[in-house]
């Protein structure tokens, strides 16, 4: 369950079923909205979502938008074998320690952290499922940078605690795609959750790319 959607709140059952759901939303887009192009745009594990929609509908989807995506992260290879285990056996259990839910490490604009705090839908706490856990890493894990051949604009945080952002910078440089941009920000994770003029900074850079696209 996510935002208002029914389920167990904060619980990602399988990377299968949340790419089947990313697919389905992009294609009801395409058919709602044809022949408007389709965009995508992601922060953080959205935007590894929309990485692998755009590789599974590389004809449909025009450019993709990455905002600090979750593209590496800080797992050793014993502990994900761990994590495969635990998530065989208790995968609802929140016990997996996260800076994900921690808004000041992912937001600098205080309003927006308010925000955050006071919004009922959104997980809070300093842990994770160990099945939604798990899910993130297989995300990561299983994108194959250098078949990526859609356009695509990635903004990097380069104070970001949440993901490794080496992740960005090995997509920017082993992708196929010949039209593909970088842009660096001294920011937080969550960075459109950045104070002006940096937030408006951020904005513009994507919107101008997305604009350039059309």
């Amino acid at each position: 369950g996510h935002g208002q959607s029914p389920g167990l709140k904060g619980y990602i059952p399988s990377v299968e079923t949340l790419l089947d759901d990313a697919c389905q939303l992009a294609d009801y887009a395409l058919a709602e909205f044809k022949p408007k192009k389709l965009f995508l745009l992601g922060s953080s594990m959205g935007g590894t979502i929309s990485l692998h929609v755009a590789q599974k509908r590389p004809e449909e989807v025009a450019g993709v938008m990455l905002l600090a995506p979750m593209l590496k992260l800080s797992v050793s290879s014993i502990e994900e074998t761990l994590l495969a285990g635990l998530a065989t056996i208790a995968p609802q259990w929140k016990v997996i320690p996260s800076s994900s839910t921690d808004p000041e490490k992912q937001y600098r604009d205080e309003t927006k952290r308010k925000e955050c705090d006071a919004d009922e839908y959104s997980a809070k706490g300093k842990t994770i499922r160990v099945g939604s856990a798990y899910c993130c890493v297989k995300l990561a894990t299983s994108l194959t940078f250098d078949q990526v051949e859609t356009p695509f604009w990635v903004g990097v945080a380069d104070e970001d605690v949440v993901v490794d952002k080496q992740g960005s910078l090995d997509l920017y440089e082993q992708a196929k795609s010949t039209d593909k941009t970088i842009k660096h920000y001294a920011a937080l994770h969550g960075l459109l959750c950045e104070p002006s003029p940096l937030f408006d900074e951020i904005a513009k850079d994507v919107l101008d790319w997305l604009r350039s696209h059309q």
